[in-house]
């Protein structure tokens, strides 16, 4: 049981969503002159990444016109790691698809993708 939790995927997602998270609130932190600026911009914008990341409603029911939201969540990506290395071992798909994701996609792909939006946080904050 303990070796299943503390998974190499599982613990990487964890690492990289907060080191996410950590980024976009340095990158909050440095382009906004006060602290009250910056903590009510990173609130907005977390609220933003929440709403597409397929907590709240499946990702195939979000419009065409915000599509694009999906792909820059960050969120969304640790939450479809999670998802694929918890479901995907136990052989249970239906539940990866009622969410709106894809079972058929390898969790490389979402770690990478994760990995993708960390960088880019980061750059942004050196710039």
């Amino acid at each position: 049981m303990i070796s299943n939790i503390f998974s190499s995927a599982f613990l990487g997602t964890i690492i990289l969503h907060a080191l996410c998270a950590y980024s976009l609130a340095s990158l909050c932190a440095v382009s906004l002159p006060t602290y009250e600026q910056a903590t009510s911009y990173f609130a907005i914008i977390s609220a933003f990444v929440l709403l597409f990341s397929g907590y709240f409603y499946p990702l195939d029911e979000t419009s065409t016109l915000w599509w694009w939201a999906t792909e820059f969540s960050y969120t969304r990506w640790a939450f479809q790691s999670l998802l694929l290395e918890d479901y995907d071992k136990a052989n249970d798909s239906a539940y990866i698809e009622a969410l709106g994701f894809d079972p058929d996609l390898p969790n490389e792909t979402s770690l990478r993708n994760l990995s993708l939006c960390f960088v880019v946080c980061q750059l942004l904050v050196i710039v």
